[in-house]
């Protein structure tokens, strides 16, 4: 085969379209924490249909214009370019329609650059070779198998990557290691870490110059990230949210921080799908406590949590809750639409509070944070105080003004067995107001998925008036639990996406509804 100018181009161009292809598996990756088996699970259950149809259509094409006689190379060059064309209008279209777009980090990049080097590596390759099948291959190989190549610039990458991790943790430890009078605070929990954080945020900012992990940045790499450009010589309280889906996540971070105090705020079904049993995820949460323990520190305990509860004795705790007999505990609680107040009990002593977060599950946030705040010897007047002022966390049971007039619960951060319950039930406090729920159900529960969205459904079954649910295979359970309860089925839609749902309130919204989204599902969830 004499390779020529065209056949040159048609390297470069094929480079491009696999590049650019990449894209899309480069956003699940980084969806699934770059973990290639949880990235395959997301290929073989999901993946792009029309990202598949153009390989299929790419290789009988390809064909044609290699193999019959007489074609110029000039005719596959003007394929490639078209391909590429709309390869790039899908990949922009993909990403702007994503909930959660690629966030082109040093990382990607790096990926990029390395799936770039390999494509134009193996199409030179090709130029050594007078033959046709060879050429042919390698453009097939290049381009129509694009999570392979994608995978590979993943593996390629590791070293360095690996390399990069250890430069930046070691730098994080050498600079927690220089803040002798710096109090370390984990904090965990299946659910109710990130708004527990918070509220511990606001109430030690009273008395202490407190740096905390921003949103729901719970992963090590996040953690470094945070200490290195966040933390600094002026802050005395640290407050570190530590996430977890496999056991030994959290005693990594641990391992880099070395936390003094923590919160555990619940054991649950939540990750199944990596943890397997909620045993299993038990004793990741306690991987903090452990830590804890061996500073000589104290580690608040939810022991309205049984798995919690049946663990405290074993460490030196301080427990909240509302159930149970806690050392910190809250009773005569009302909840409406406006917030919560409660008495707070402390020993012998007791005080009042008021917090516009609403739900009886924000109770036991709030509760953890105080039973830390009191510890760090915040005053009560002091508590109070920040508690009156605390604002909802954004995608948390937000009150927003929606559409027509409506009322919006934003509860659309991930959502979990506890937490999706009692989202509905502030739902059902908007008496005299038509209410919509809007949901994709729960994610990442293992063999109890099912089983859990069913009975959430039979809770919306008595509190909504209208229900909407995204995607159709998401929808199953819900749709079961609905028939069951005898639910009217003529006020249930299922939508294939929040778009679609959105152009339903957006008729039947009025300043007379309620609507609560319970749930966002990342992309790698969609369907």
């Amino acid at each position: 085969m004499n390779c020529g100018i065209f056949e040159c181009i048609n390297i470069l161009l094929i480079s491009a379209c696999a590049v650019v292809s990449a894209t899309r598996q480069y956003h699940m990756l980084q969806q699934n924490s770059y973990f290639i088996s949880r990235y395959f699970g997301w290929l073989r259950t999901s993946g792009d249909a029309f990202l598949w149809g153009c390989m299929i259509v790419d290789v009988f094409v390809k064909a044609l214009l290699v193999f019959i006689p007489g074609i110029h190379p000039a005719f596959l060059t003007g394929y490639c370019a078209f391909s590429l064309f709309v390869l790039v209008v899908h990949t922009r279209s993909v990403q702007k329609k994503a909930i959660k777009k690629l966030v082109v980090t040093a990382r990607v990049k790096r990926m990029y650059l390395t799936a770039s080097l390999l494509c134009l590596l193996a199409g030179a390759a090709t130029l050594l070779f007078d033959t046709v099948w060879v050429y042919f291959m390698v453009l097939l190989l290049i381009f129509s198998f694009s999570p392979i190549l994608s995978v590979l610039s993943v593996v390629v990458n590791e070293p360095i990557e690996k390399s990069v991790r250890t430069y930046y943790i070691n730098d994080a430890k050498k600079k927690l290691r220089s803040m002798n009078n710096l109090t370390v605070f984990g904090v965990t929990g299946s659910y109710g870490k990130t708004s527990s954080k918070y509220v511990l945020e606001r109430i030690l900012s009273e008395k202490y110059n407190v740096c905390m992990t921003p949103g729901n940045l719970n992963t090590p790499l996040g953690v470094v990230r945070t200490i290195r450009k966040n933390l600094t010589p002026e802050c005395n309280v640290f407050i570190c949210e530590m996430g977890a889906k496999n056991i030994g996540d959290i005693k990594e971070i641990c391992d880099i921080v070395h936390p003094d105090l923590g919160i555990i705020t619940s054991v649950g079904p939540q990750h199944l799908s990596t943890f397997k049993t909620v045993e299993n995820v038990a004793a990741t949460k306690f991987e903090l406590a452990d830590a804890v323990v061996e500073s000589g520190g104290k580690v608040f305990l939810n022991s309205d949590s049984k798995p919690i509860e049946e663990r405290a004795s074993s460490y030196a705790s301080i427990t909240y809750g509302v159930e149970s007999k806690a050392d910190v505990r809250a009773e005569n609680i009302t909840c409406s639409r406006e917030g919560s107040s409660f008495d707070v009990f402390i020993g012998e002593r007791s005080f009042r509070v008021s917090t516009k977060l609403l739900g009886k599950h924000n109770v036991l946030n709030v509760l953890g944070a105080v039973a830390a705040a009191d510890y760090m010897g915040v005053s009560d007047d002091r508590i109070k105080f920040a508690l009156s002022r605390l604002v909802p966390i954004e995608h948390r049971l937000q009150l927003k003004p929606f559409l027509n007039g409506s009322v919006l619960i934003d509860d659309a951060y991930n959502s979990n067995p506890e937490g999706s319950k009692e989202a509905v039930s502030v739902l059902g406090s908007f008496e005299g107001m038509q209410k919509i729920i809007v949901t994709p159900g729960m994610v990442e529960l293992g063999e109890k998925e099912y089983s859990e969205n069913y009975d959430l459904g039979l809770k919306i079954a008595d509190v909504c008036d209208r229900v909407l649910l995204v995607g159709e295979k998401r929808a199953v359970p819900f749709v079961d639990a609905l028939t069951a309860s005898g639910y009217d089925m003529s006020k249930v839609t299922v939508c294939p996406s929040f778009k679609d749902a959105m152009k339903v309130l957006s008729v039947e919204c009025s300043r007379d509804t309620a609507v609560l989204f319970e749930n966002d599902l990342p992309d790698n969830y969609a369907g």
